[in-house]
């Protein structure tokens, strides 16, 4: 892996711009901390997947909350989670209010750095500022952010359409469901199906 640029790197785009078959922007490739944000919904932990690659450790939920009450408890991490060569955190919450967590997690992702590890911080539906403490466990030159949003205009209806392919449905019906909101993939996935089923279950009576 190239050696990381000096200047900060901040960016933003929908999820679809970091999947597929598009490489990653070398600005993500060359930092060992990637921090993905954004509203409930929005593909952070999609992207995040797609950042670390196939083989990286991830880590969400319980098993985040037990690894770092471990290390509290024995001040080690285990092996895979600090020798991986990629990670994913999953969600990290309540940090504010968890000052050994935090501490904790921070080691964690200063020693990965120094180790040249990547380290994938996911944030979670609750915004509570705990990424942001993570974020300041290594300085700015090593590390990328990138802020998700929903496509708007074409980029909605391209997703609209796809989803009437997925569900058998003709692609005008993607039109219905442009304006929603608040406007999510989940919600436009969930208006879609209420149409197929809809129609399948008239056809069904006749």
């Amino acid at each position: 892996m190239d050696s990381a640029p000096l200047e900060p790197v901040l960016l933003s785009g929908t999820s679809s711009e970091y999947l597929g078959r598009k490489p990653l922007p070398r600005s993500v490739r060359q930092r060992r901390l990637i921090i993905v944000t954004g509203p409930a919904g929005v593909g952070k932990t999609t992207v995040a997947n797609r950042i670390a690659g196939l083989g990286a450790v991830h880590v969400e939920g319980k098993a985040l909350h037990h690894a770092t009450v471990e290390w509290i408890r024995r001040t080690c991490w285990a092996g895979p989670i600090l020798e991986c060569p990629h990670l994913v955190l999953d969600a990290p919450v309540f940090l504010p209010r968890r000052p050994g967590a935090a501490s904790a997690l921070k080691e964690l992702i200063r020693r990965r750095v120094e180790a040249g590890r990547v380290t994938v911080l996911c944030e979670g539906s609750v915004s509570d500022g705990s990424i942001g403490l993570l974020m300041d466990a290594v300085p700015p030159e090593v590390r990328a952010t990138i802020t998700l949003r929903f496509p708007v205009g074409r980029g909605r209806l391209r997703f609209a359409r796809h989803t009437c392919d997925d569900l058998g449905l003709e692609g005008h019906q993607a039109h219905q469901v442009t304006s929603l909101d608040p406007w999510t993939y989940a919600r436009v996935v969930e208006a879609l199906t209420a149409i197929r089923d809809a129609r399948q279950g008239y056809g069904s009576e006749t």
